[in-house]
């Protein structure tokens, strides 16, 4: 093997190596082209930028690029790439975006030049760099979107703005600055050459020129600290005045020295000024008003920053009137309206000032005074504290003559005692009555209550019959094979036979086990059932556990028809409530369904579904596949005694108690949906934890 040194090839190899780590630095991909075969060559941080490995582009071809490239990109970069190719351009570059293998777009910046031509100058090889410039795509556009929103916010809000150059003397100005003033920026001086003159000064109005041209010069001499802020008005091209509110400060470097240039906003206040002009007409206005109020005046009372003292910084001349003072006394001392109260309402109406002040609320009170020249008079004094700008607690307010209204409300008063005598004595007797009527309501409830009862009663019966008889059956199979057993012992026991006997004991013992157990499961769901059915104990429950147990005691009756009751209740939906009342509930919706929804029909079924709906509620269905209701009996179905089958086992009033449990009881809802021949629906909307019952149940 020749080993022996080549210059060239190490120098190749060093030239590798520093491109190597220029490409790392510049976290940049290498590609190479041979474009006589069309293959590429590409290193692992290529495929890296594009989401891919190296491995994913074995045998690449250039025409692939061609499903990489954005479509919008390509015909660019095709471009570029042949003027590389021809000569035209010594050097490719272009920026792209190329599809991630995630499906979105990056963008990149491919360059690159053509490394060896044949002898006719055709490109044999072009070799080139890839970097991701996605963060910097991102920051201009983002800068550009900066750039868009200030241009847009000034346009909107038609805000011009200015730059001045202390070295240059040049004032820049945006296009609103000049718009406001309805004239063109083509107008003025835009080559950088002094103009402030022209620009600024000459627009003045000519009270405002001196003024202005002062505050802007000393902000300038003191070094621009701060902000500097000024009002003038300048002249729009029509002639008339525009009011102008004129802010900027100095940019500053690094250190937070100001530098020579001064950024700013012009923004036309006119209408704020016409604003203030009209609220200082309207205040004129206000107090003219207010000093011609019959019967009341209008005040401004100044209560200090900790609501201790008492000044009136208004008063209209209704106090003349009303108090018997002037407006210059009152204004001096405040003291004197408040001697005028009498007790205990001047105490009253101290307290509830210094209540009104600690919670900045509505001020409202009635009270009695007595005037310099004896008489006594009711007012009626509102206002609205406010603490303003300075950290005073101020009351703005009105004080009515009320004493006519008073005279009128005692005259009222009488009548409404001897009338309330009259309403007593008739609230009485339609008392006793409603007293009748709600202990007749009782004792059909207890009737219906009891009825449930008679109905567990027989399902205990028919449910607990299957168990207990198996058990016996059992039991009675077992005495006669230990019978066989004792005889065995006295004739010969064989190994066979006892292992016989310990079989049929055991497996018996078992089958009797199984069965009380299911008695003794039974028999606590109808204990609590029917605990449940006669009081009204509320107790937190499993929802789900209440169903089932419903159902239990409603098989026997569901057993005699074809219907089939489903539940669709999960396991965690669990109440504070009445368990006995909603058990009713629901044994009555089932027979209800089961009375009317399926005459003359071969099967049926009934479901009860529930779930959660907005938080501390559930939604509780029974819902059949029956004839549904006529649309007319729909609105009657909650009144008492209405029944389509009175006389046939209809009573009218089950669903009236189920309305009467839910509504009341249970504090929450029922309403039904039904379509003639789609079925019917009962939904109940209850609340996971029921209100207390009257008297704290």
């Amino acid at each position: 093997m020749d080993t022996a040194y080549d210059p060239e090839q190490a120098q190749l190899r060093q030239t590798r190596q520093r491109l190597q780590h220029v490409l790392h630095a510049l976290e940049a991909g290498f590609w190479e082209w041979d474009v006589a075969t069309d293959a590429v060559v590409l290193d692992e941080r290529w495929a890296q930028i594009v989401g891919h490995q190296l491995s994913d582009f074995a045998d690449l071809k250039g025409h692939a690029f061609i499903y990489l490239c954005h479509p919008e990109d390509h015909a660019e970069s095709v471009r570029r790439t042949y003027d590389c190719l021809e000569g035209r351009t010594d050097h490719y570059a272009c920026e792209m975006r190329m599809r991630h293998k995630d499906g979105h777009w990056v963008w990149v910046l491919d360059s690159g030049s053509v490394t060896e031509r044949d002898a006719q100058g055709r490109p044999l090889k072009m070799i080139g760099a890839r970097q991701d410039i996605s963060a910097r795509k991102e920051a201009q556009t983002e800068l550009h979107r900066e750039s868009e929103r200030f241009i847009a916010l000034a346009q909107v809000s038609n805000t011009g703005v200015w730059e001045w150059d202390q070295q240059r003397q040049y004032l820049w100005c945006s296009k609103e600055y000049f718009s406001m003033l309805g004239r063109d920026p083509q107008d003025y001086s835009t080559d950088g050459s002094p103009n402030l003159e022209n620009t600024w000064l000459r627009l003045l109005h000519p009270d405002d020129l001196e003024a202005a041209k002062t505050r802007f010069a000393r902000y300038l001499q003191a070094g621009a600290p701060g902000m500097y802020q000024s009002e003038f008005r300048m002249q729009h091209a029509d002639g008339s005045w525009v009011w102008i509110w004129s802010r900027g400060s100095a940019l500053r470097d690094a250190a937070g020295r100001a530098s020579h240039i001064v950024m700013g906003t012009h923004i036309n206040i006119s209408a704020l000024k016409e604003a203030q002009q009209r609220l200082y007409e309207s205040r004129q206005q206000l107090q003219r008003i207010s000093n011609n109020l019959p019967d009341a005046m209008v005040y401004q009372l100044d209560c200090g920053m900790d609501g201790s003292s008492r000044r009136m910084t208004y008063v209209s001349t209704g106090v003349e009137r009303l108090h018997g003072l002037s407006v210059a006394q009152v204004l001096d001392d405040a003291r004197l309206l408040y001697d005028q109260v009498q007790e205990p309402d001047r105490q009253r109406l101290q307290a509830r000032e210094q209540a009104c002040i600690a919670e900045l609320r509505e001020f409202r009170v009635e009270f009695r005074l007595r005037l310099p020249d004896g008489r006594q008079r009711w007012r009626l004094m509102v206002s609205s504290p406010h603490r303003g700008p300075d950290g005073h607690v101020r009351f703005d307010g009105i004080e009515i003559d009320i004493t006519e209204r008073k005279d009128q409300e005692q005259l009222i008063q009488q009548l409404n005692s001897e009338l309330e005598q009259r309403v007593q004595e008739r609230t009485a007797e339609l008392s006793a009555a409603l007293q009748e009527l709600q202990q007749a309501q009782q004792e059909l409830l207890q009737r219906e209550k009891l009825a449930a009862l008679g109905a567990l009663v027989a399902g205990v019966a028919h449910e607990l019959n299957t168990p207990i008889g198996n058990a016996v059956t059992v039991a009675s199979t077992l005495g006669q094979t230990h019978k066989n057993f004792i005889a065995l012992t006295q004739t010969g026991l064989t190994r066979s036979a006892l292992a016989q006997y310990q079989q049929d004991m055991s497996e018996g013992g078992q089958i009797i086990e199984r069965n009380l157990e299911r008695a003794a499961q039974l028999i606590g769901s109808f204990k609590q059932l029917a605990v449940d059915q006669t009081s009204s104990q509320r107790r937190r429950f499993a929802l789900r556990e209440l169903c089932q147990e419903v159902a239990l005691a409603m098989r026997p009756a569901l057993r005699k028809t074809p219907i089939t009751l489903e539940q669709q209740i999960a396991p965690e939906l669990v109440l504070d409530s009445y368990p006995g009342p909603l058990g009713q509930v629901l044994m009555n919706l089932i027979n209800n369904a089961l009375l009317h929804a399926f005459a003359g029909r071969a099967e049926g079924r009934i479901t009860l579904s529930a779930q959660p709906t907005e938080p501390g509620w559930l939604q509780l269905c029974v819902a059949d596949d029956g004839m549904g209701i006529a649309p007319d009996h729909q609105k009657k179905v909650f009144d008492p005694f209405f029944t389509t089958k009175l006389g046939q086992g209809g009573s009218g009033l089950g669903l009236h108690i189920c309305y009467t449990l839910v509504t009341g009881l249970l504090g929450g809802s029922i309403t039904l949906e039904s379509q003639p021949g789609q079925g019917s629906c009962l939904t109940l909307h209850l609340p996971l934890q029921a209100p207390l019952a009257p008297g704290g149940g």
